[in-house]
């Protein structure tokens, strides 16, 4: 299965469980994240934890664009 398939997959669940109104139905939903958990942690990506302090880092660095600093998006124009 591919990893857009999974995401989405993972997603239907989430919503699922958080709209469902009945136990049953919340059940369902979950047992479904358990197994799209478990593809998740079997796909062959090389998963990389989120890291904020390296988002601090290259920010600091001027690393990373902003939108302050794109005329596009100062402007809205394309």
């Amino acid at each position: 299965m591919c990893l857009n398939q999974i995401l989405f997959d993972e997603q239907i669940a989430l919503i699922g469980c958080n709209s469902s109104v009945d136990s049953v139905h919340m059940l369902r939903h979950r047992r479904q994240l358990v197994v799209t958990s478990q593809l998740l942690r079997a796909f062959p990506y090389p998963h990389r934890p989120y890291d904020p302090s390296a988002a601090r880092i290259a920010d600091k660095a001027g690393r990373r664009a902003r939108a302050a600093d794109t005329p596009s998006l100062q402007s809205g124009a394309r």
